[in-house]
């Protein structure tokens, strides 16, 4: 018999992989929770160069409503069905969001000439302002990325891309 197959080796592997799997979550927690305080702390920064009357609206954005205001940037006019499509969210999710943002009067709607039915919706100069900082803010973050991952072995960096191709798929 070989060391591998004793029972007490197996449950000791076992429990290290447990173990693993426990880390490797709650670091993505962490990740996430490290990713929503750095995304509050760049909104702070631009209430503070655009004045008093944007800190509570930008204090007031979720990352999801970023995401969406920067849907509605690239491609209006579009309608809720398009964006849900795009961040793969649900039509209520995009609903109560963009109910928001209309609130805030970031958003306008229309209605198309060819299709009166539907609702389109459009930023305005306060929303575009917003999209066009968020779209100045995603190179910075993808070259500290880069700049992050060069460290790593292109052995290790494969690793990564099949780990989280894999967690995607998995969550999809």
């Amino acid at each position: 018999m070989t060391p591998t197959q004793h029972p007490e080796n197996e449950d000791r592997a076992l429990q290290e992989k447990l173990q693993l799997c426990n880390q490797i979550v709650r670091l993505m927690v962490q990740i996430r929770q490290q990713e929503e305080k750095d995304d509050q702390e760049r909104l702070l920064e631009l209430a503070q160069k655009k004045g008093e009357g944007w800190t509570d609206l930008l204090q007031s954005l979720s990352v999801t409503a970023l995401h969406v205001l920067e849907v509605i940037g690239e491609h209006e006019p579009i309608n809720g069905i398009q964006i849900a499509r795009h961040l793969d969210l649900t039509k209520g999710a995009v609903s109560k969001i963009v109910k928001k943002l209309l609130e805030q009067q970031l958003l306008v709607t229309e209605k198309l000439e060819n299709n009166r039915k539907e609702i389109y919706f459009r930023l305005t100069g306060q929303g575009r302002e917003i999209f066009l900082w968020h779209q100045e803010v995603h190179p910075q973050l993808e070259e500290q990325g880069k700049r992050f991952l060069s460290r790593y072995s292109t052995e290790e960096l494969q690793l990564l891309v099949r780990f989280w191709q894999d967690y995607l798929d998995y969550v999809s």
